[in-house]
């Protein structure tokens, strides 16, 4: 096949005509995209790296249509999906919860709604009580135990609100408990978080940077590095399990 052009994503930055505003793709066949008049152009972006198989692979093409016959699309907010979890730890990927950030998203701190102080009330508890109903329905809900090779991480709440929730989580899995929050589950924490304490109740093998590096926050990974350094209370061992170790074993890398 004649490969009238290369494409990448800098290509439609430039302000050049070949823009995706002129391009019309009709079908692709691994890593050539055909336009409607017949160009056909080699995809160095790999579909913005969604399909890294190339275009309609078709072993790929036969798993799309075996599962739309049987269902198409759902959220996850909406159903328990065995598939999502079967998938993750076929992978060895972990399945990481951010709080709901959408006002849509049924959330329990919607029973302060329609209160003259719902901003204040609806901003202090949903992201830690999210996740704390999160957790608890990890691990004592059976999905650890079903799926044992999983991992979860839980981020953007900070970790404080994980002493109470173990401690009442211990009362009834003492010893599963402590060996997943080592190996399984993993929650981030921020830089103003009460760290000794949390450690001193629950060991510091589970706690980890978040990674929305777009969120100029305290939870990104180049403030934290150099908040948890310049604190004085923690040990560097600590801190690189925080910063390196503890991320390496969540996403096994």
């Amino acid at each position: 096949m004649l490969v009238s052009s290369a494409w990448h994503p800098e290509s439609r930055a430039q302000g050049r005509p070949s823009s995706r505003t002129t391009r019309r793709a009709r079908r692709g066949r691994g890593a050539i995209v055909e336009d409607v008049d017949g160009n056909t152009f080699l995809d160095f972006a790999a579909g913005i790296a969604v399909v890294s198989t190339g275009h309609c692979h078709p072993e790929v093409v036969a798993a799309i249509q075996e599962q739309a016959a049987e269902l198409i699309h759902m959220s996850g907010t909406d159903f328990y999906y065995p598939s999502l979890v079967e998938l993750a730890e076929k992978l060895g990927a972990p399945i990481c919860f951010h709080p709901a950030a959408s006002p849509n998203t049924e959330q329990a701190v919607h029973r302060f709604k329609g209160q003259s102080n719902e901003a204040v009330l609806i901003n202090a508890f949903r992201n830690p009580i999210e996740l704390m109903f999160a957790v608890g329905s990890f691990c004592a809900g059976g999905v650890l135990e079903r799926f044992p090779k999983l991992r979860v991480a839980f981020l953007e709440a900070g970790s404080e609100w994980t002493v109470r929730l173990i401690k009442g989580l211990r009362q009834r899995k003492s010893q599963k408990i402590d060996q997943w929050l080592a190996e399984r589950v993993f929650v981030s924490c921020a830089m103003d978080d009460d760290l000794p304490y949390i450690i001193g109740k629950n060991g510091d093998d589970f706690l980890i940077t978040a990674t929305d590096f777009p969120h100029g926050d305290a939870f990104r990974q180049d403030q934290l590095a150099i908040g948890l350094k310049a604190r004085g209370d923690l040990t560097e061992r600590t801190i690189e399990k925080i910063l390196s170790e503890n991320p390496h074993r969540l996403y096994h890398i």
